[in-house]
């Protein structure tokens, strides 16, 4: 029985042929002879680089929906994990601008004496 892991895998495996000769099909055949792969070794590669750019590009999008979503400066190249810190940032931040001197939120039935 096949895993998800590997089923993904495949998927993107096939997914990534399948981009291969879509890129290639608008191509002139002298360009398609240029780009087009010799063995299978570096067919193999070509996919495996289509797999990754396919998840960078998924990466990117979501970067750039919270990135304008939250009114961050739209910066495309940064990192998903950056993006998150700088958005917990702002969150903590936001707290702590509700909070009194005391460390208690105005209005949660705290008096100020």
């Amino acid at each position: 029985m096949l895993m998800a892991k590997d089923k993904n895998d495949k998927l993107f495996k096939g997914m990534g042929a399948f981009h291969v000769v879509r890129m290639l099909e608008g191509m002139p055949e002298d360009l398609v002879d240029l780009f087009m792969p010799n063995d299978e070794d570096e067919l193999a590669q070509l996919e495996m680089n289509i797999v990754k750019w396919l998840a960078r590009i998924k990466e990117r999008t979501k970067v750039i929906q919270l990135q304008k979503h939250y009114g961050l400066p739209l910066r495309p190249n940064q990192s998903l994990r950056d993006v998150s810190i700088r958005l917990k940032i702002l969150e903590l931040k936001k707290n702590r601008k509700f909070k009194n001197g005391d460390g208690f939120q105005p209005g949660k039935g705290n008096s100020g004496a």
